[in-house]
Protein backbone atom coordinates (compact mmCIF):
# COMPACT_ATOMS: atom_id res chain seq x y z
CA UNK A 1 0.00 0.00 0.00
CA UNK A 2 1.39 3.49 -0.62
CA UNK A 3 1.63 5.11 2.29
CA UNK A 4 1.25 8.65 0.92
CA UNK A 5 -2.51 7.44 0.62
CA UNK A 6 -4.52 9.34 2.80
CA UNK A 7 -7.50 7.12 5.30
CA UNK A 8 -10.39 9.76 4.09
CA UNK A 9 -9.42 11.39 0.50
CA UNK A 10 -7.56 8.78 -1.26
CA UNK A 11 -8.99 5.69 0.26
CA UNK A 12 -12.94 6.68 0.94
CA UNK A 13 -12.77 6.08 4.85
CA UNK A 14 -15.44 7.11 6.42
CA UNK A 15 -15.99 8.14 9.75
CA UNK A 16 -17.15 4.67 10.86
CA UNK A 17 -14.70 3.31 9.08
CA UNK A 18 -12.17 5.40 10.85
CA UNK A 19 -13.66 4.65 14.51
CA UNK A 20 -13.18 0.81 13.55
CA UNK A 21 -9.75 1.13 12.82
CA UNK A 22 -8.66 3.14 16.38
CA UNK A 23 -10.95 0.08 17.88
CA UNK A 24 -8.92 -2.42 16.81
CA UNK A 25 -5.53 -0.87 16.68
CA UNK A 26 -6.41 -0.07 20.70
CA UNK A 27 -7.55 -3.43 21.20
CA UNK A 28 -5.51 -5.58 18.95
CA UNK A 29 -2.18 -3.89 19.89
CA UNK A 30 -2.71 -1.55 22.75
CA UNK A 31 -2.43 1.84 21.01
CA UNK A 32 -4.62 4.46 20.51
CA UNK A 33 -4.09 6.44 17.50
CA UNK A 34 -7.30 8.68 17.63
CA UNK A 35 -6.15 11.99 18.99
CA UNK A 36 -3.52 11.64 16.19
CA UNK A 37 -6.56 11.15 13.63
CA UNK A 38 -7.63 14.31 11.31
CA UNK A 39 -8.82 14.15 7.85
CA UNK A 40 -5.29 14.69 6.37
CA UNK A 41 -3.37 11.67 8.11
CA UNK A 42 -1.89 9.00 5.36
CA UNK A 43 -1.11 5.37 6.05
CA UNK A 44 2.34 6.31 6.66
CA UNK A 45 2.03 8.71 8.84
CA UNK A 46 -0.13 6.43 10.51
CA UNK A 47 2.50 3.38 10.65
CA UNK A 48 5.05 5.22 12.27
CA UNK A 49 2.32 6.02 15.16
CA UNK A 50 1.81 2.43 15.75
CA UNK A 51 5.79 1.62 15.27
CA UNK A 52 6.96 3.86 17.81
CA UNK A 53 4.25 2.80 20.19
CA UNK A 54 5.14 -0.67 19.97
CA UNK A 55 8.82 -0.89 20.38
CA UNK A 56 10.78 -2.50 20.63
CA UNK A 57 8.87 -5.69 19.66
CA UNK A 58 6.86 -4.60 16.76
CA UNK A 59 8.53 -6.78 13.70
CA UNK A 60 6.13 -9.21 14.21
CA UNK A 61 3.24 -7.45 14.83
CA UNK A 62 3.59 -4.47 12.11
CA UNK A 63 3.74 -7.14 9.51
CA UNK A 64 -0.12 -8.48 11.11
CA UNK A 65 -0.99 -4.57 10.81
CA UNK A 66 0.13 -3.91 7.42
CA UNK A 67 -2.05 -7.13 6.05
CA UNK A 68 -4.97 -5.29 8.32
CA UNK A 69 -4.45 -1.87 6.61
CA UNK A 70 -4.10 -3.82 3.26
CA UNK A 71 -7.88 -5.57 3.81
CA UNK A 72 -9.23 -2.38 5.12
CA UNK A 73 -8.14 -0.03 2.50
CA UNK A 74 -9.35 -2.42 -0.26
CA UNK A 75 -12.39 -3.89 0.82
CA UNK A 76 -13.92 -0.56 2.66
Amino acid sequence: MNPGLRLKEDIGMDSLGIFELCAGLEERYGVSVEPFLHSQITVGELETIVRKALLPDSSSQLRQLDIRLFSIATFP
